[in-house]
């Protein structure tokens, strides 16, 4: 058991997730949303029902799009400071250029 190795391949996986994510609830629609709503989620249970509209809105679960906004969280703070939405860059894609095969 000590030589067994993972079968899948961790990049892959990273990627098929990405997508799914990216197709259910697309940033560039998302993070106005945030933008429009940013008060309301510095409330009590804000971010809990944020979450719960956005869910009906996208067609997902509330705990899909909690998972959504600690992922782009990096492109939030992006957005929130000014940055365009054609602009911002995606920390996955600096993560990606970074790895090597």
């Amino acid at each position: 058991y000590d030589k067994v190795k993972p079968t899948q391949d961790f990049y892959t996986e990273w990627q098929a997730n990405e997508g799914a994510a990216e197709f259910l609830v697309p940033y560039k629609l998302l993070l106005p949303l945030i933008k429009e709503n940013y008060n309301k989620l510095q409330e009590d249970f804000g971010t809990y029902y944020f979450c719960e509209n956005c869910s009906l809105l996208f067609g997902v679960s509330r705990v899909v799009m909690q998972n959504r906004l600690n992922a782009l969280s990096y492109e939030i703070e992006q957005y929130l400071n000014g940055t365009s939405l054609d602009s911002i860059r995606n920390k996955y894609i600096i993560i990606k250029s970074a790895w090597r095969y």
